[in-house]
C-alpha cells in the first residue's frame, strides 16, 4: 500500500467557461428546467435549457475557437442577451459538442418530442410582427420555468426524416402575433442559416446526475483537503497525477475510511507506466483533520453508494 501526501486540485477542468449561460460551473443546473413526462414516454426524464442560446454564449464559443461571428441579421449582434440566430443545425450541433468536451457530459439539441413536452400548455406568446426577437429571459416562463418557446425565434430540433431536413418548432418574431402557436412546426434544410432560427440545449437525466455527483464529490474533497493539488474530479472519474479511477468501473466500494487513523484511502487507482505498456493498481491514502470526520463519512457514503449505472454509456 502506498501512502502519500499528493496535493489535490479540485477544478473540474483546466479552462473555465464564463459566458452568460454558463457563468459559473456551479450555476449550470440552475440554467436548466427538469421535465418529467409519463413513465412510458421515451421523452420523459430530461433537463432542457431555460433559455435559448444567446448571442453572448455563441460569441464566447467562437472566440474560444478563434472564429468570427456569422453575417448578422438586420438588427445586428450588439445586444448580447438576444437569442443566437443565423446558425445552421450543423453549427448548433458543433456548439453542443464543444460544451460536451468542456464539461465531459453530453449536451444535445432536443428532439421534437422533447421540445413539445417542455413547451407544455401554459406558454405565453411573445410579440410577433417585430423587428427583432426579445432577450432570452425577457418573456414570461411557462409552467416548467422555460422561456421563449413560443414565437421568439424558431428553434432547431434533432428530429429528422433523412438527415438533410430537420424540424424546427415555435414560430418567430417575424410572424403575425395571431398566428403564433406553441404547436407550430416546420422543416428546413440542416445547412440553412436563417435570421429567425436559433436553438437551445438539453441534458438527459443521467448526464445531469453525473454532473451533480461530480460537483458534490469535488466540494467534499475541497473541504477535507483544501491544500492539495494535482487531482481532477470529472463526471466519469477522478484523476491523480498519472493515476485514474472511474466511477462506473464496478459496484465495489472504492473509498475506505479509517475512523481511528483519520484517513481516507482510494483503492485502487490505475497507475500507467511511463511506456504506457502496463497498468498497475495503487491505493492512495490521505490524512484529514479529525474534526472533519463527518465530512469524510459523507464522502465515503456518497462515492461507495453511487449509482454505477449512470456512468456507463
Amino acid at each position: 500500500m502506498m501512502y502519500t501526501k499528493l496535493k489535490i486540485s479540485l477544478c473540474l477542468l483546466g479552462s473555465c467557461i464564463s459566458s452568460m449561460m454558463f457563468a459559473q460551473e456551479e450555476d449550470l443546473p440552475s440554467q436548466f428546467a427538469a421535465i418529467t413526462g409519463e413513465k412510458d414516454m421515451p421523452s420523459s426524464g430530461f433537463y432542457i435549457g431555460k433559455y435559448e442560446v444567446s448571442v453572448a454564449d455563441y460569441k464566447f464559443y467562437l472566440d474560444a475557437l478563434g472564429q468570427p461571428m456569422p453575417e448578422p441579421p438586420e438588427y445586428g449582434w450588439e445586444n448580447d442577451s438576444l437569442p443566437m440566430v443565423a446558425v445552421s443545425y450543423v453549427e448548433a450541433q458543433s456548439y453542443a459538442n464543444w460544451l460536451s468536451d468542456h464539461y465531459q457530459i453530453t449536451f444535445k439539441i432536443p428532439s421534437e418530442a422533447q421540445w413539445a413536452l417542455a413547451a407544455g400548455s401554459q406558454q405565453r406568446n411573445s410579440n410577433g410582427d417585430s423587428k427583432s426577437p426579445q432577450c432570452v429571459d425577457c418573456m414570461a416562463p411557462n409552467q416548467f420555468g422555460v422561456y421563449g418557446l413560443n414565437g421568439n425565434v424558431w428553434e432547431w430540433t434533432s428530429t429528422s426524416e433523412d438527415d438533410e431536413f430537420y424540424n424546427i418548432r415555435g414560430g418567430s418574431y417575424l410572424e403575425p402575433s395571431n398566428e403564433l402557436n406553441v404547436n407550430r412546426s416546420s422543416t428546413i434544410s440542416a445547412g440553412l442559416q436563417l435570421s429567425d432560427v436559433g436553438f437551445r440545449l438539453l441534458l438527459e437525466e443521467n448526464e445531469m446526475k453525473k454532473y451533480l455527483f461530480m460537483v458534490e464529490v469535488r466540494e467534499l474533497l475541497h473541504l477535507l483537503f483544501p491544500e492539495y493539488t494535482n487531482m481532477r474530479v470529472e463526471p466519469y472519474g477522478i484523476y491523480i497525477d498519472d493515476m485514474e479511477m472511474f466511477w462506473g468501473e464496478d459496484e465495489l466500494p472504492i473509498v475506505h475510511l479509517n475512523e481511528t487513523e483519520f484517513n481516507l484511502s482510494f483503492c485502487c487507482m490505475d497507475a500507467i507506466s511511463e511506456d504506457a505498456e502496463m497498468i498497475s493498481k495503487k491505493a492512495l491514502v490521505f490524512d484529514f483533520d479529525k474534526n472533519d470526520l463527518v465530512i469524510a463519512q459523507q464522502l465515503e457514503r456518497l462515492i461507495n453508494k453511487r449509482d454505477v449505472s449512470i456512468f456507463r454509456k
